[in-house]
């Protein structure tokens, strides 16, 4: 089995505590490519930086690349339970927002 943290049983998953839409880059305005609802769980292959999200008390700028409904996107970690990357600890190459 390929696969990076084999170590953390949370990574490659992340559950949405709070419904939101899945995006096609970690902003909210881009496209949305497909929307995820609470409880739902996706598969997650890394997180990076974007735009800052406020969510309630939570408010940071981590982004995870996640694949749901078999469309890969990106969704705010404020939306995920766990950590601010929903536990994701592999950081996706390069840099893909520099606000």
């Amino acid at each position: 089995v390929a696969g990076d943290g084999a170590d953390d049983a949370s990574d490659g998953t992340v559950t949405f505590w709070k419904g939101t839409e899945v995006y096609a880059t970690p902003t909210e305005s881009a496209q949305v490519v497909a929307n995820a609802t609470a409880k739902d769980t996706a598969d997650a292959e890394c997180w990076t930086e974007g735009d800052t999200v406020t969510e309630g008390k939570y408010s940071h700028d981590k982004w995870v690349k996640v694949e749901v409904d078999g469309k890969t996107g990106y969704v705010s970690g404020v939306y995920l339970k766990g950590d601010e990357t929903g536990n994701i600890t592999k950081q996706c190459p390069g840099g893909t927002n520099n606000d």
